[in-house]
């Protein structure tokens, strides 16, 4: 299971001329998103490296990822010769695609591993397409409490995805930037 999110809270200000004079505009948008991928995968394969005590791994997997929107818009204009004019507009949605994929990893080291993993998803069941790749390290913590393997990763994500929603909820969107994890090998 993986989840993140993002949330944008602006205000914005200004003043344009229009044909009636100096208006006043203001506005503020709310933007909160949340993604949570869930699934199962199989150990396709585990191979020996010569000098490596850990194994490299390919795994193929599937499961889902639901998507959660929420977007409020508040905005006003005052002008001297109509007054204020006020609007708001708030929306939010969600859908969950399905997606197939693969992982693999290679131990560079006993205790760092380089990792790749792929998917492709949406089939019209959400999203008309999606995919999400991910790459990046792994290190396997020196200490193993209660016969877990705690880890640390940094790695690159490219996400992207086109929905087609009932009325405006339409996004076509690819976010891509790196993260870090922490986590338990169990």
């Amino acid at each position: 299971m993986d989840a993140f999110g993002a949330y944008v809270d602006t205000d914005k200000s200004g003043r344009v001329g229009t044909p009636l004079g100096a208006t006043d505009v203001e506005a503020r948008i709310r933007l909160g998103q949340v993604f949570l991928e869930y699934g199962v995968g199989y150990r396709f394969g585990r191979f020996r490296m010569a000098g490596r005590e850990r194994l490299v791994t390919v795994d193929v997997l599937a499961g889902g990822r639901w998507y959660y929107y929420g977007m409020n818009l508040r905005a006003s204009a005052s002008n001297a010769a109509v007054g204020t004019l006020a609007g708001r507009v708030s929306s939010e949605f969600d859908w969950t695609d399905p997606f197939i994929g693969g992982r693999w990893a290679i131990p560079l080291l006993d205790d760092l591993t380089l990792e790749f993993r792929g998917d492709i998803g949406g089939f019209d069941a959400g999203s008309h397409l999606a995919w999400n790749l991910i790459g990046g390290l792994r290190y396997f913590l020196p200490w193993r409490p209660c016969s877990t393997q705690p880890w640390v990763a940094a790695t690159y994500k490219a996400l992207d995805f086109q929905y087609d929603g009932s009325g405006s909820n339409e996004i076509d969107m690819t976010m891509r930037g790196p993260m870090l994890g922490l986590g338990v090998t169990f």
